[in-house]
């Protein structure tokens, strides 16, 4: 049956008060003159079940009544972007044209109606209007994935912002509009290379962040102030501007690993000072052993004075000492004290006050005491040595 009005046209009849004239048609879309197609038989094959015949139907009706249902009720998608498409080849260049474009555009069951004037329609005003009327990225995708134009493509193409509807109407195009497929792909390509460079600076800030969260909760070791020096120095030193989350991930766990370091350094400082007191202690003994008898008086007071200063210091750098420290500052500072006194009491006898009489046999008794206490010493005082000669004196 098909094969008697295959190729024909219909004439039916074009009115209705919702429908544009149709006596002005793009001139690339006039249908071809040919005999009529029966009227009983089209619609017929318009009611078939089978959508191959139903196809065939739509390209012979010219009635925009008639397509406009087909448009939008066929059940199937083939056909209804047939009917939309055959009814877009018959809509004038008319203001009236435009208003059936923005009702459409408005109506969810006519919206795809209107996307298939936008792209298809032979005339420019009506494709610029209808570009108007979208905004949404999936339908600037579907108007440049499905228009016959390309001056319509590349419009709705330039709107595009999604990635997912560029990579969908870039694989769609590539091989119908090569000009517009190079140029979502060149956009597509920045956008991959942009991403991959933030995928990087994203990575670099993630690393920098885990390991500057492991630094603050580790104890304090020796490389502990060099590893935040270099952590540091790394994310000071990026080219790029870091996401605020990272930033404030990084300075957390700077600030605690920054406090460690503090405490480290005020701890070692007193560390420090309690071993220069130690020091001090042992020198100041040192010195004094270096003394001779007639050196002593002098000696004396200076080093009576630095042991008062170093127990006065000791008080406060002493608080946090190890038993160590303590136990090797309370060794110095006896055997000092002790030292002194031996001094004190050798230069005594050696220059008595004037306005005293000497107890000779007191003297000598001290004396020989002194003596006989460094007698077994490894290291006696140089000012020991004198005392067999003031004895004997």
């Amino acid at each position: 049956m098909l094969e008697k009005f295959r190729g024909m046209k219909w004439t039916a009849a074009k009115s209705s008060a919702e429908m544009p004239a149709t006596t002005e048609q793009a001139t690339d879309n006039k249908p071809s003159q040919s005999s009529p197609v029966d009227p009983a038989q089209l619609a017929e094959s318009l009611a078939s079940p089978a959508e191959k015949v139903r196809l065939q139907a739509v390209q012979q009706l010219e009635d925009l009544t008639r397509l406009l249902p087909l448009c939008t009720d066929d059940a199937s998608e083939k056909v209804r972007q047939a009917a939309a498409r055959q009814y877009t080849r018959f809509l004038p260049d008319s203001q009236e044209t435009l208003d059936l474009l923005d009702r459409y555009s408005g109506d969810a069951k006519s919206r795809e109606l209107a996307k298939t004037i936008t792209g298809y329609s032979a005339h420019n005003r009506v494709r610029e209007h209808g570009a108007t009327l979208f905004s949404t990225q999936t339908d600037l995708a579907d108007i440049a994935i499905n228009t016959r134009f390309h001056d319509t493509r590349s419009s709705a193409i330039e709107r595009l912002e999604s990635i997912d509807e560029m990579d969908r109407c870039w694989r769609q195009i590539k091989s119908k509009d090569k000009i517009a497929a190079r140029e979502l792909k060149a956009r597509l390509d920045t956008h991959h290379q942009k991403q991959k460079l933030a995928q990087e600076q994203h990575d670099t800030c993630s690393k920098l962040v885990e390991s500057m969260q492991a630094l603050s909760g580790n104890v304090w070791s020796p490389h502990y102030a060099n590893t935040h020096t270099q952590l540091y120095s790394r994310w000071t030193a990026l080219d790029f501007t870091p996401d605020s989350t990272s930033k404030e991930l990084f300075e957390n766990a700077e600030k605690i690993a920054r406090a460690k370091i503090d405490e480290n350094a005020a701890q070692q400082q007193l560390h420090d000072s309690r071993e220069a007191l130690i020091t001090q202690l042992l020198t100041a003994n040192e010195t004094l052993t270096a003394c001779t008898a007639s050196e002593l008086n002098p000696v004396i007071e200076s080093t009576a004075a630095q042991l008062k200063d170093s127990e006065s210091q000791w008080l406060q750098a002493g608080e946090s000492a190890t038993d160590a420290e303590q136990q090797q500052f309370n060794q110095n500072r006896n055997a000092l004290k002790k030292l002194l006194g031996v001094a004190r009491t050798v230069d005594a006898a050696r220059n008595p006050a004037e306005d005293s009489a000497p107890d000779i046999a007191k003297q000598l008794q001290t004396l020989e005491k002194t003596r006989q206490q460094f007698s077994a010493a490894d290291t006696p005082p140089v000012f020991a040595s004198e005392l067999p000669a003031m004895i004997n004196t």
